[in-house]
């Protein structure tokens, strides 16, 4: 199977784009967020993803425990964004440093995978989105 051009744009554009995630949350720490929450802001009510860059930003820094203080969400969406960025790292590591294309199956698979894991972690924002 040759390379699909479209494949290959996706997983560069997800893995500089999870990438730029961790690296912001690894720059910040939990307490020197410099972004603040809109909705908060404005409407004086926590919004789903209240927290969630200061739970990013401690899980990045071995704080579990604060993590999930701030926003309970913050660990699976930690888990997504590490498992992500190997799913693409290893994409893109077999096609360019190995030569090997990838086969149907392994980007049904991830596809599979990716949707499922993005609906399971971000649900609760999703709704937010529709119930509020």
């Amino acid at each position: 199977m040759r390379k699909s051009p479209v494949y290959l744009y996706v997983n560069w554009t997800f893995f500089i784009l999870f990438g730029a995630v961790l690296m912001y949350v690894l720059i910040f720490f939990p307490s020197s967020h410099p972004v603040k929450c809109i909705i908060l802001e404005s409407t004086g009510k926590p919004c789903a993803s209240c927290g969630l860059s200061r739970s990013l930003s401690a899980c990045m820094h071995g704080e579990f425990a604060t993590a999930a203080s701030l926003n309970s969400r913050g660990i699976y969406v930690f888990v997504f964004l590490l498992s992500q960025m190997s799913i693409r790292a290893i994409a893109l590591f077999r096609i360019y440093f190995i030569h090997k294309p990838l086969n149907k199956n392994w980007i049904v698979l991830d596809i599979v995978f990716s949707a499922a894991s993005t609906l399971f972690c971000f649900y609760p924002f999703i709704l937010s989105v529709f119930t509020s």
